[in-house]
């Protein structure tokens, strides 16, 4: 089982259906910390995103009611992390070329994380989302984040692997057997 724990990016930017996504953190925040069980999350691909057409969205439950329900899109899987700490390497970062987090040398080659997970994703690998924690600032005015570990089994992409392989042989063969 392959594990990656990261911070969600984007949970500053609006939110498309007009949910303010702090608000929303805030508010999750406040329910695990009043002993709710950690939330469900979700990956969807955007293939059609205008930034990045590797784009990840993740999606976190709004209502809690025994079971968590009605899912809002809060942000996405980070394009790019540092190769050490795998986290969000920020435009600042490239600028300083030092990862923010550990202080890693995060020159060229970057780490392409959301390219790598919607490769899987698009090839019917199962990949899940597991919620971690909201780092909460003392500060109601500082931004909070989500962290989560992206989670998938290597076996499942061994095989995709051999598949592939094992296509193009026969493609190159003429082999249909």
């Amino acid at each position: 089982m392959v594990q990656i724990k990261i911070r969600v990016a984007g949970v500053t930017a609006p939110a498309g259906s007009g949910v303010n996504r702090q608000d929303y953190l805030r508010g999750l925040a406040q329910e695990v910390m009043e002993g709710r069980p950690a939330p469900t999350l979700y990956l969807e691909r955007e293939p059609e995103n205008k930034y990045d057409k590797h784009a990840v969205k993740v999606y976190a439950p709004t209502q809690f009611d025994r079971i968590w329900t009605n899912f809002q899109q809060i942000g996405y899987l980070p394009a790019r992390v540092c190769p050490s700490c795998w986290s969000f390497v920020s435009v600042a970062d490239r600028k300083n070329d030092k990862c923010c987090m550990c202080g890693g040398d995060i020159k060229l080659p970057w780490s392409f994380f959301s390219s790598q997970i919607a490769t899987l994703i698009d090839n019917g690998i199962e990949v899940r989302a597991i919620f971690n924690q909201i780092p909460v600032s003392p500060s109601a005015q500082a931004s909070i984040g989500l962290e989560l570990t992206v989670e998938y089994d290597q076996d499942d992409v061994d095989a995709a692997q051999r598949k592939v392989e094992s296509e193009t042989q026969t493609n190159k063969t003429g082999n249909t057997q």
